[in-house]
Order: structure tokens, then C-alpha cells, then sequence
């Protein structure tokens, strides 16, 4: 069983679909079983089986640490999957701990560690033992077909895989999420009571509490039903009988190993037209009204930045010049899709040319990269950028649209078919060179489907897998 223990169990959060989820999918055409524990779930470690694997994937809290130390105490192999680079000064947790820190002492303990590419790994070489291997796995290919199995494994597949693995442990899990969730409703309401109590009465609210806390004495009670049936074993037939039925159920959904196969698409997906009344608020919106039908579009996508790095949508600031001037020889438009609308408004709108500005969204983002004419992708190489890794630029190439981007470590395997660094004669050359295009993007292709499908990616795991279980 592959243990995957990520921080936070959020399918928006980039890490968690790509260094969990996406590899586990593919993992599992390889004969693997995976589950998934998030935050401080409790980890069971008294009935492992000499398959077990626990794998971190960028979740480094001291909670972490003391898992790690009892998997290495129970002969459970550790890996400790980073793609970020934790180990510049600013990188500090809301909790006010060093994740760099953690990360070094749980290295102590861990059989492996994974990362996206190679100026991660020489990063991760200064920092810690020697003795412990690094292995460099990249970002797989994103497709549509991922994101539908990560909401998948989200909503209930999670707990399901959990279920079948540790019947007693998923109880305590579900069982303490409990007071939480019912907590944060409490919390929210106050939050914004004023604001709801214009559109609802106020009885409303106590007839959704009762009715909480109603499902919460009802689930209790169910709960301490199943612990006490897991616990005798008279009973444990009962669990078999749950086990095998759930089984049977999952070999009819689509999260068993048959969701993998013919999955990894290159050509555009189909996805219905984005209603942006309904998707979207006025305020998060955009339009220049002189943009013509015949403008072209330039994208740029991704997180607007942190409190740490010099990373996100003002890089493209970096690059205004070039964009300037190609702007008065071609007619495009900078479309940025991203998470910070005041952000946008403040340092790109200024910009002496047309803008638009869209939400980032798990699945309109394949429609805002599939209808754009070019994707660029600035870098400032700081110490925490030059590590990034290439997934905007494979799942560019992937929707069939070039790239032009800052030269960094994990697009050296893209040379040939994206633009680098020349800024203002790629956006010209892609913008009116369609056969260049055509050739770049066949390239690409060939690349992908070698060095990033999901398969691709996943023969890189279990690879790595057996040579530290000995399997």
C-alpha cells in the first residue's frame, strides 16, 4: 500500500493533484494500492504489510516528523516527495515553524526523497545527508481526465481507499472531522451573519443548527456502532463483508486502474463555452472594449505570488518592454488568469495595451490556454523561481498552443520546440509563423507523451519504489 500524507487534502492546491493524485492514478496500473491521509490524520502503522510506503508530499510539520519516526520504527519506508524550494529564508508556515528545518530532521529517517527537477535536487544536496538518495520525477501532463479522478478520490474515494486499508483509523478519522466541520459552519455564519440575515431569517440558522447537531449525535452513535463491531472479533466478518462489497463497487467506478487507460490526450478536450455571468462576479472581470475580432490573444497564467520569492503575475512586469513593443506591431490582447484581481488592476491594467483579466478555475483554464495564440512564462530566477517546474509549459503544448518563456533548469528538455528568452522575436514568430507553430507543437508532442504522461511518470515511481523496498 502507498500511504500518501499531504498537508492539506484541498484538490485546488497544485501539489496535491500533481505529486499525489495524478502519480497514484497511473501508480495504479502498475498492480499499486494507494490511500490518502491529510493534516493530522492518525496513521496506523501496528497491522502494516511489508508493501507498505508512506510517501510526504510537501508536508513537512512537526506532526509529520513524529509519522515518520514511528513508519521508521515500524519498517515502513519513508519517502519525502518537496517541489518547492523551503529552503530560503522567507519560506516560514503560518505556525511560525521552518518547514526547511522539519524537512532535514525527517530526511534523517527517510528512505528516499523525490523532487521535479534538477536545481531542486542540487538545492536539497547542501542541505542534507548525502547518504540519502534523490530522485528527480517531473510534474506529469495534466488532463481533464486527472481532475475529474482527483474530485473523485475528494469527494469519497478518499475514504473509501482509507476504509479498506484501516477500517478503525478511517472512523477516527471521519469521527474527529466531525466537531470541525460543524464549527467552521458556526464560525462562517458569524462571520457574516449581517450579511445573511438580509436574505434569510435568523430561525433559518437555528434550524440548520439543530438539524447539525442532530447528524452529529446520529453519527456518533453509527460510529461507535462500527468501532465497537471493528474491535470484536466475532464481528470482523461483518468488516470483510463491507470490505468486499465496497470492492466490488469500486471495480465499477471509474477510480479503479480502467479510468487510466486512453487518457493521455494531446489534442484540444472539449469543454462547454464559459458563461461569465454566471461563473463570474463583474468585479473579477475585464473586457477592453477596443479589442478586435481579429486580436490575438497572449496568455499568462498561474498563482499571483507569495510573501516569499519573486514569483507569480508581476514577473510579467519584467517583461513589459518586449510586450510593448510588440504590441504596436501586432494586435493582441494579455489575457491573465490568476488569484488576485486587485493585484491585476494595480501594476498589468496600467499597461499601455490591451488586458483582460478571468479567474482561475480547475477546468476554464483549459478553455482560457486552448483559445490563446501563445503562453508566456517570466521568471525571475531567484532562488526559489529557477527551481519551478515545467507543468505550464507541458500543459500549454499539450492544448496545442506555443510557449515563450525565461530560461530555466526544467524546460531544458523543451529547447527544441518552445522559444527562450528571446521575448519580443517569439511573441512576433508565434504570433505569425503558423508553420513554425505547427512544427514546435509536433515536437512537443513526441516529448510529452515520452518524459511527462501520466504512465510516463509513474514508471519513474515504481522504479524508484522497488529499488528502495527491494521489490
Amino acid at each position: 500500500m502507498l500511504i500518501w500524507k499531504t498537508n492539506s487534502f484541498d484538490i485546488k492546491i497544485a501539489s496535491v493533484r500533481y505529486r499525489c493524485l495524478l502519480p497514484s492514478r497511473y501508480l495504479e496500473l502498475h498492480g499499486y494500492k494507494c490511500c490518502f491521509y491529510a493534516g493530522n490524520n492518525p496513521i496506523n502503522f501496528k497491522n502494516r504489510s511489508d508493501s507498505d510506503v508512506l510517501i510526504f508530499v510537501k508536508s513537512f510539520t512537526p506532526y509529520d516528523l513524529s509519522l515518520a519516526k514511528k513508519a521508521k520504527q515500524a519498517g515502513v519506508p519513508v519517502i519525502l516527495d518537496i517541489c518547492d524550494n523551503i529552503f530560503i529564508d522567507e519560506y516560514v508556515s503560518k505556525s511560525q515553524f521552518k518547514p526547511s528545518e522539519v524537512f532535514k530532521e525527517m530526511s534523517e529517517v527517510a528512505s528516499a526523497i523525490v523532487t521535479t527537477g534538477v536545481a531542486l535536487k542540487n538545492t536539497i544536496q547542501t542541505q542534507i545527508n548525502p547518504s540519502v538518495p534523490i530522485f528527480v520525477v517531473p510534474d506529469a501532463n495534466e488532463t481533464v481526465e486527472d481532475i475529474n479522478y482527483a474530485l473523485s478520490i475528494g469527494k469519497w474515494g478518499r475514504w473509501l481507499r482509507l476504509f479498506l486499508y484501516s477500517p478503525i483509523s478511517s472512523i477516527s478519522i471521519i469521527k474527529n472531522s466531525l466537531p470541525g466541520k460543524i464549527k467552521t459552519v458556526k464560525t462562517s455564519y458569524s462571520k457574516y451573519r449581517q450579511k445573511i440575515k438580509s436574505k434569510f431569517k435568523d430561525k433559518y440558522y437555528n434550524k440548520l443548527l439543530n438539524i447539525l447537531s442532530k447528524y452529529k449525535k446520529q453519527t456518533k452513535t453509527f460510529l461507535k456502532k462500527l468501532i465497537k463491531l471493528a474491535y470484536f472479533h466475532k464481528y470482523l466478518h461483518y468488516i470483510n463483508k463491507i470490505k468486499n462489497m465496497l470492492v466490488n463497487y469500486a471495480n465499477k467506478k471509474h477510480f479503479t486502474s480502467e479510468l487510466a487507460i486512453n487518457t493521455v490526450v494531446l489534442q484540444k478536450p472539449i469543454i462547454n463555452s464559459v458563461n461569465l455571468k454566471e461563473n463570474f462576479n463583474d468585479s473579477s472581470v475585464t473586457v477592453n472594449k477596443k479589442i478586435a475580432n481579429s486580436c490575438k490573444t497572449v496568455l499568462w497564467f498561474g498563482n499571483h505570488g507569495a510573501a516569499y520569492g519573486n514569483f507569480g503575475m508581476l514577473n510579467l512586469l519584467d517583461i513589459a518592454e518586449p510586450l510593448i513593443k510588440v504590441s504596436q506591431e501586432i494586435n493582441f490582447r494579455l489575457l491573465v488568469v490568476s488569484n488576485n484581481y486587485k493585484k491585476y488592476c494595480k501594476y498589468i491594467q496600467p499597461l499601455p495595451f490591451s488586458t483582460d483579466y478571468m479567474e482561475w478555475d480547475l477546468f476554464s483554464i483549459y478553455n482560457n490556454i486552448s483559445q490563446s495564440d501563445v503562453v508566456i512564462i517570466p521568471n525571475s530566477q531567484c532562488a526559489f523561481s529557477i527551481c519551478k517546474s515545467a507543468n505550464r509549459a507541458i500543459l500549454s503544448l499539450s492544448l496545442g498552443v506555443p510557449v515563450v518563456a525565461t530560461r530555466t533548469p526544467a524546460l531544458e528538455d523543451l529547447n527544441e520546440c518552445i522559444i527562450i528568452d528571446d521575448w519580443e522575436r517569439g511573441l512576433k514568430t508565434y504570433l505569425s509563423n503558423q508553420q513554425l507553430v505547427d512544427s514546435d507543437l509536433k515536437k512537443a508532442q513526441s516529448i510529452i507523451s515520452s518524459s511527462y504522461s501520466g504512465e510516463a511518470v509513474a514508471n519513474r515511481w515504481s522504479n524508484l519504489i522497488e529499488q528502495i523496498t527491494g521489490g
